[in-house]
């Protein structure tokens, strides 16, 4: 058995983000008129030494860790296991990150928008 999950949209431009601080950098925001899915995240280290890596969602009034790993030196790292929907009104409305070393550490999102269709006419 298969199946077939068509998606209506496309591929938005790649969100790249330096963490060039010690606490949490958002690198996502969702929209509040159309949804958003995150289909991959790719985390690449430019340092010499390995650092550790912390992702989560943030919601309304909530934030919830999906991600952590070191990620070894001079390496990429991509997260793509699973798309995360997200839209300015639903449960995920932001991805942060957070690094143990500043300046070395870049995230790309990658997402879909969702185009919103007129109804179908019966």
């Amino acid at each position: 058995m298969s199946v077939n999950l068509n998606r209506v949209g496309g591929l938005e431009p790649p969100e790249t983000t330096e963490l060039d601080v010690l606490t949490a950098v958002t690198v996502f925001t969702s929209s509040d008129t159309y949804g958003r899915t995150v289909e991959t995240i790719v985390v690449a280290n430019i340092g010499a030494a390995p650092c550790e890596v912390t992702l989560e969602w943030v919601g309304a009034s909530t934030a919830k860790i999906f991600w952590h790993k070191d990620i070894p030196a001079e390496d990429t790292v991509i997260i793509s296991e699973i798309p995360i929907l997200a839209q300015g009104t639903g449960k995920v409305r932001s991805i942060r990150a957070t690094a143990e070393i500043v300046d070395v550490i870049w995230i790309t999102c990658i997402s879909s928008a969702q185009t919103k269709q007129s109804p179908v006419a019966s």
